[in-house]
């Protein structure tokens, strides 16, 4: 990969396979209320019994991303780099396929809508994670990251439709050409996901992220810089 000029950019594509994230089943329970599953049918009422079934799935978690920094002579950065970004992130990010396969077995269509907040739930605090540690990295250039956009997304917490209320075919804000081409550059498949003939990535809570790398407001921080001098001075004797 190209260095641009501007800032030194990582060299080394990062892959990190199986790591843990943190658990928030107070989220699960939460955003379950609001999906209006019916948690008293599956004697979770509560939030620990809530809990104690979030850590029962959490131990299927196969966490793992793959994820690469570019910069503006990229061949897709004019479709992936946010606008008046210097350079960005493209990542790939899994749970896994032992919940891909847990959710085979389940019958209970209210059991089923709360596994799919749980793995939405899982996807989320993944995805933030990792954009956590590119912010470190950025900031040690003094650039500091845009928003996450997705590639392909497999997460949401809208069930509308039946479809054995399986999660709906993922968002796909890009073309299957970009997106193969992705997928390749990255070697997804170290981190076992891959592209099916449908057009899908396996496993299925799967998703495709960028993020845009922006440099620090010099003149927000000189603005600061001030402010803190006249409190300073405001409170000298």
């Amino acid at each position: 990969m190209a260095i641009w000029t501007g800032f030194r950019l990582p060299d080394v594509m990062k892959k990190i396979k199986k790591f843990k994230i943190p658990i928030y089943s107070h989220e699960v329970f939460r955003k379950a209320k609001k999906q209006k599953i019916d948690l008293e049918n599956l004697g979770l009422s509560d939030s620990a019994a809530i809990k104690e079934y979030t850590s029962s799935l959490s131990v299927l978690l196969e966490p793992s991303t793959v994820f690469d920094y570019f910069e503006a002579s990229h061949a897709h950065s004019k479709f992936l780099m946010p606008p008046k970004a210097a350079a960005y992130t493209c990542g790939i990010f899994t749970i896994g396929e032992k919940l891909d396969l847990k959710i085979e077995t389940i019958e209970n269509e209210d059991e089923l809508k709360l596994i799919q907040v749980a793995c939405a739930v899982f996807m989320s605090t993944g995805i933030n994670f990792i954009k956590d540690l590119i912010a470190n990295e950025a900031s040690l250039e003094s650039f500091e990251l845009g928003d996450i956009d997705y590639l392909y997304k497999t997460f949401d917490f809208s069930f509308a439709g039946r479809e054995n209320e399986l999660p709906k075919n993922p968002e796909e804000n890009n073309s299957k050409e970009i997106l193969v081409s992705t997928l390749k550059e990255l070697q997804s498949e170290k981190i076992g996901v891959i592209l099916d003939e449908r057009g899908e990535l396996k496993p299925k809570f799967t998703s495709a992220f960028t993020i845009g790398w922006f440099p620090k407001n010099k003149k927000k921080k000189a603005r600061q810089s001030g402010g803190d001098t006249a409190r300073q001075n405001r409170n000298q004797p």
